[in-house]
């Protein structure tokens, strides 16, 4: 489950690293920075129990990635639309698999 919450963590700040205009944004700022803190926090305070405090980052997480791929969508060519829909397919194929792997074990 660790991984999991790597994961996210490298693709929502590789999603704003790539991109500096929502970077400028002080709401993108605010958040990344409440997103960095949250993990800071859990992975320090909570390590033992971290799949039960996981449900406290993937809104942070969510939201991060929707605002780059709501900004990639609409003002990017129809390369990075395709990279976008490929990137989001991936996420939730990864969020779906680890649903299903969790519900049969």
């Amino acid at each position: 489950m660790k991984i999991k919450g790597l994961v996210l963590t490298v693709t929502a700040v590789a999603a704003f690293a790539a991109l500096p205009a929502v970077r400028r944004s002080d709401g993108c700022r605010l958040l990344l920075a409440l997103t960095g803190l949250r993990f800071a926090c859990l992975s320090v305070g909570a390590s033992v129990k971290y799949t039960y405090y996981l449900v406290h980052i993937i809104p942070y997480f969510a939201a991060l990635i929707g605002i780059a791929i709501t900004y990639t969508w609409y003002l990017s060519g129809r390369k990075a639309r395709l990279l976008a829909a490929a990137a989001l397919a991936m996420y939730f194929g990864v969020q779906t698999s680890a649903l299903v792997h969790s519900a049969v074990s």
